[in-house]
């Protein structure tokens, strides 16, 4: 994997259409003439967190129907 990624090819790792992440600041990113290019590390860091924040909020939703027992 090379250090640094295209915005088209970090939308694709990520499973997004468009790099609204780095015009809001949330991946940082850097000019390279006038394409944009951005860490690979911080486009998987940013996907583990992605993923990390799915899963817990997976098991906050499973929690409340077992306590509302609506889990057959």
């Amino acid at each position: 994997m090379p250090n640094e990624l295209t915005t088209t090819a970090a939308a694709t790792i990520l499973g997004i259409s468009s790099m609204n992440l780095v015009e809001d600041g949330t991946l940082p990113a850097r000019e390279v003439g006038s394409r944009t290019r951005l860490l690979s590390e911080d486009v998987f860091a940013y996907k583990q967190r992605q993923q990390a924040e799915r899963r817990q909020a997976f098991d906050e939703l499973r929690r409340i129907e077992d306590d509302l027992g609506l889990v057959d």
